[in-house]
């Protein structure tokens, strides 16, 4: 069924859908170069066409290939001496697929001209027959070669992929892991290095290089059966010829001539009109998933949304709100698919109907020939066209460049050299000192931290309190330069921050945050990561840390215990069903369930999390003890019960004292805030108190004086009571 019938009511027909595509200025009205049309009750919108072959850009497409072609030239040369023999097969076996279809071409056109001859020379002698035979052996050993030829690129792009992947990820590995948090981010950055879950499929270099071999594979390919119709339509009669020379003409401009899609091949967006579309939607998503069934059936809302669900759709009516089909293709204008049916499907009819049958032998010959020579190179033209993907060649050629700016990438924090600690710095721990710091996540955004100043002397034990959203995390932030302030400045032991090596700097912290992620590999893995093998210590160290960060049940509990891997790094390991390829059996997954690793995360709830996360942070100090200064917890244990907060933060004190200087963040105050050498109050991005528990609360009791700790305070107290 047409894709534009699917997205209208039955009562609409066709011929009304589409929208005029030309530029009237009545049915598509544009905006800043945006066009639209309709289809059924959805509009779409798209940009400029495609223009594969513009002569107005050409001077603009040789400056880009200059500037493109010393790195596309570096790549294809790396790529060589990466790998040099299997590049060596790789484009000798595509120079072969280049050869093999002219010459396929050739050799039929030979058989038919042989067998054309005899026939009309009524006798076949032994020499006629050997000569015949031979062709065509000659023939089937070219498309043998062909085979050959296809499967020994597959496997050579493989061992390429093997060889590229070696190579270039663990620079881009590097690279990445060297970026700080906002380059990381950055537009640039996403673009240029590979995904998270790109480790199975994605190799640098590796499409850059397919795309140049297969283009040039392709438009060689083309070039070569041209020329070899152009032998054979100076061989055949005048009629004949002029047919050959018709097809050979037509039947390349028709297919690259040819819009990729009803909107010139340009992308587009579309919306439907009908807001109940939107509606409806929510409501399928609200019956049909579990997330949402508990809460439905505790508020006994389900015979309510079966009931909307109805009512909307009556409202709908019998509009198809299949997107599918408009995701996929939008369908060309009904000329143009006439043009392509005639000229590039069904050859043979339309020689049929122009060749004069005054000689019969010869028009089936040429009749077969056409039909030979349009199959093939139909194929050809398909692939040179373009069908792998819309991107032109100086796109391709740019890819060389992109990946040798994603190599480049560098940090945008200003990374100084000074080594921590320095040598005037107190062994009591960390002095910290904020002047005038503000801090906004993005330019253009409010500010996160405005205009704070404070001090945190050495070892001092720092709690940092505020609402929700009032800039602690972001303030906390800063300290081990995962951002850098707006404006003002972070002074760390009377040093500017920006001057020290944030590796060394780094290595003087143990930071926790609220939503720490355990990483994907073993528990043990996590808790000793970038430690040494010392299985006796390690041992020591696990079973301490484990103490400290109350999780020593909870590993016990999980099957793997140390070795458990709470949301591993899936990897796929199995056929996709479909183009010829079934169901996978019972017993075969059985075996990859005895033999291959599991890939199902375990199931941990909030504070379990949390449990871990502070297990981790706790072996990290035993094993760097003489060496971290600061401990920052960020509200790290929030999703706890009272009793691990209380230990774990405990531990986390006295562990540090008298060599850490110490800041949590927190909800619950206790004792700690009691305990504490200052307070730090922030309100909207602002500190607006500082200073002990009781200078605070007595500050409330003065005239005029800030309440906000106080209301905090006793609004806790309030809650536990």
């Amino acid at each position: 069924m047409d894709s534009k019938q699917l997205l209208l009511p039955t009562s609409m027909p066709p011929s009304l859908v589409l929208a005029d595509v030309e530029d009237d200025g009545h049915t598509l009205p544009k905006s800043g170069g945006v066009r639209r049309l309709s289809l059924g009750m959805f509009q779409v919108a798209y940009g400029p066409p495609l223009r594969r072959f513009s002569l107005k850009s050409f001077r603009e497409s040789l400056r880009e290939l200059r500037r493109s072609a010393p790195c596309a030239t570096r790549l294809l040369l790396e790529i060589y001496l990466t790998a040099r023999t299997a590049v060596t097969v790789h484009v000798l076996a595509a120079m072969l697929l280049v050869i093999s279809p002219a010459y396929s071409l050739y050799l039929s056109a030979t058989i038919l001209g042989v067998v054309e001859e005899t026939v009309l020379s009524r006798k076949m002698t032994d020499l006629d027959v050997s000569m015949l035979q031979g062709l065509v052996l000659i023939w089937l050993f070219v498309a043998v070669m062909s085979t050959l030829a296809t499967r020994i690129m597959a496997d050579t792009a493989l061992i390429l992929k093997g060889y590229l992947r070696a190579h270039f990820l663990p620079e881009l590995v590097d690279t990445s892991l060297r970026l700080d948090l906002p380059a990381l981010q950055s537009q640039k950055a996403i673009r240029s290095l590979p995904g998270d879950y790109g480790f199975e499929w994605e190799v640098p270099g590796f499409t850059f290089f397919d795309e140049i071999v297969t283009r040039l594979r392709n438009f060689l390919t083309v070039v070569g059966e041209v020329g070899v119709l152009a032998l054979i339509i100076c061989r055949r009669g005048l009629h004949e010829a002029q047919l050959l020379a018709f097809f050979s003409l037509m039947l390349p401009a028709i297919m690259l001539l040819k819009p990729s899609s009803g909107v010139g091949g340009a992308g587009w967006v579309f919306w439907a009109t009908n807001r109940n579309f939107y509606y409806l939607a929510a409501l399928h998503k609200i019956a049909f998933s579990h997330d949402f069934r508990p809460t439905l059936a505790r508020d006994g809302l389900c015979a309510y949304i079966s009931q909307e669900y109805k009512r909307i759709s009556a409202e709908l009516g019998y509009l198809n709100v299949e997107t599918i089909s408009l995701q996929s293709s939008i369908q060309v204008r009904w000329y143009w698919d006439l043009l392509h049916a005639i000229i590039a499907d069904y050859p043979l009819a339309l020689c049929a109907l122009i060749l004069p049958w005054a000689d019969p032998l010869s028009t089936l010959v040429s009749m077969v020939l056409v039909q030979h020579a349009s199959t093939t190179l139909k194929e050809s033209i398909r692939m040179l066209r373009g069908d792998r993907g819309p991107d032109t060649l100086l796109e391709v050629l740019g890819w060389a460049e992109r990946l040798y700016e994603a190599v480049a990438l560098e940090s945008e924090l200003n990374r100084g050299t000074a080594e921590y600690p320095r040598p005037w710095s107190s062994t009591k721990g960390m002095n910290i000192t904020f002047r005038n710091v503000s801090f906004r996540h993005r330019e253009g955004a409010p500010l996160a931290v405005s205009d704070v100043d404070f001090e945190i002397p050495a070892g001092s034990l720092a709690v940092v309190v505020g609402a929700n959203g009032s800039g602690k995390s972001s303030l906390l932030s800063l300290l081990p330069g995962l951002r850098e302030p707006s404006a003002g400045e972070i002074l760390i032991d009377d040093k500017p921050l920006a001057e020290y090596d944030l590796d060394s700097l780094r290595g003087a912290m143990a930071c926790l945050s609220q939503d720490e992620e355990m990483y994907p590999v073993t528990l043990r893995q996590n808790m000793l990561m970038g430690r040494g093998r010392d299985i006796e210590a390690d041992a020591e160290i696990l079973r301490a840390a484990a103490h400290m960060g109350r999780a020593t049940d909870l590993i016990e509990r999980l099957p793997l215990k140390y070795d458990t891997i709470l949301d591993p790094a899936a990897v796929a390991a199995q056929s996709m069903q479909g183009c010829g390829i079934g169901h996978v059996s019972d017993a075969a997954m059985r075996e990859l369930e005895a033999h291959g690793p599991s890939f199902l995360p375990t199931p941990v709830s909030g504070g379990e999390k949390q449990r871990l996360a502070a297990t981790r942070m706790f072996s990290r100090l035993l094993q760097r003890k003489d060496r971290v200064r600061l401990i920052v917890c960020d509200e790290a244990t929030g999703a706890v019960d009272s009793c691990a907060e209380r230990d774990i933060l405990r531990n986390m004190k006295e562990l540090g004292a008298g060599q850490t200087t110490r800041i949590f963040v927190t909800h619950r105050f206790g004792d700690l805030v009691k305990e504490a050498d200052i307070i730090l109050v922030m309100k909207e991005g602002r500190l607006v108190q500082r200073g002990t528990h009781t200078e605070l609360m007595q500050e409330a009791l003065q005239s005029g004086g800030c309440r906000e700790y106080a209301d905090m305070y006793h609004a806790q107290a309030d809650r536990i009571l």
